[in-house]
């Protein structure tokens, strides 16, 4: 059995800048990040 790690935020205060949206992808690859969100969902194994 596998175990992964699941992150999502949003930005309710302002939006993200191109620096900070940036700095998210230095954790992950596969994240969909937005100026208002972030959601770093595992990849599924068939």
């Amino acid at each position: 059995m596998s175990e992964y790690q699941y992150y999502e935020f949003r930005s309710l205060d302002r939006p993200l800048t191109k620096k900070q949206m940036d700095e998210l992808r230095d954790y992950s690859s596969r994240a969909h990040i937005s100026s208002d969100s972030f959601v770093n969902q595992p990849a599924i194994l068939a």
